[in-house]
């Protein structure tokens, strides 16, 4: 798997919890649990580059 495709993982499972109610702290907070080798940090990195990526497209 690349790194953009664990980028793109992140940012699906984000997205989901946020549409099942959570607000987007408990969103990234619920991630790094999924994602365990993650930092609270490097998942609003994720989030900031890959909204400037797909405003691009």
């Amino acid at each position: 798997m690349g790194q953009r495709d664990k980028e793109r993982a992140v940012c699906e499972k984000v997205a989901y919890y946020v549409e099942h109610g959570f607000k987007k702290s408990e969103a990234v907070r619920k991630t790094m649990v999924d994602f365990c080798y993650t930092t609270e940090a490097s998942i609003y990195n994720i989030l900031r580059r890959n909204k400037k990526t797909n405003a691009n497209d």
